[in-house]
């Protein structure tokens, strides 16, 4: 028999929530890319030739960005945690396991394995009636991510669902790289789970968990 830890008591108002997403996104997610579909990446600016700095240029660059361990020169604001939800974004943008060329390619004949959309195929994968990679992260009831249950936590602080072998159940092996982006991963996880508590269905959890994604 299968439970879930419920972490969160505050109730979403889910109606508010929708007209808000919806004001701020101004459109649903109907013309997304199908989550599992692949993509070519591209470049911004087809028309354009192509900017090739020098090694020269490149080192000089290199040289401004060291850091002489100034504490004055620290940027206080912008809080360490954007470098994590940045590395989790990209995480759910682009993926191409293969080393990059040595020398100047056409980057079109490269794949990509997310959507490179703001939709968390990166966290859903292909749904729960999906492949079977994807349906290993839902419950049987195909609605709820799989979480792990307190007794399971480590030293008390939540993780990701695991193997037998340690290794996360994930789409996006990536987002079990460091500690921090294995927490965002699993937070959104848990909020997806809290809507379908709150009697949300699955594709509308989906939407939901998607426009604040996008709001953030």
């Amino acid at each position: 028999m299968q439970t879930r830890t419920r972490i969160f008591r505050r109730p979403l108002a889910v109606a508010a929530v929708t007209s808000i997403a919806l004001s701020l996104v101004g459109a649903s997610l109907a013309g997304a890319v199908d989550p599992g579909q692949q993509s070519s990446f591209g470049r911004m600016f087809p028309g354009q030739d192509p900017f090739r700095p020098s090694d020269d240029s490149l080192t000089k660059l290199v040289q401004t960005q060291r850091d002489k361990g100034q504490t004055q020169l620290d940027n206080q604001g912008v809080p360490a945690g954007f470098t994590y939800l940045g590395q989790f974004i990209d995480h759910d943008l682009t993926r191409n396991p293969q080393p990059l060329p040595a020398g100047p390619f056409d980057p079109t004949t490269l794949k990509n394995l997310r959507t490179a959309a703001f939709d968390l195929d990166s966290v859903y994968g292909q749904g729960p009636t999906g492949d079977q990679a994807s349906k290993a992260l839902y419950e049987a009831d195909n609605k709820h991510f799989r979480v792990t249950e307190e007794e399971d936590q480590v030293n008390g602080v939540p993780d990701l669902v695991r193997n037998e072998n340690g290794g996360a159940l994930l789409i996006e092996p990536r987002n079990d790289e460091n500690l921090i982006i294995a927490q965002i991963h699993l937070a959104v996880q848990k909020f997806h789970n809290r809507l379908i508590d709150e009697g949300a269905n699955f594709n509308t959890a989906r939407r939901l968990t998607q426009w604040h994604y996008q709001w953030v």
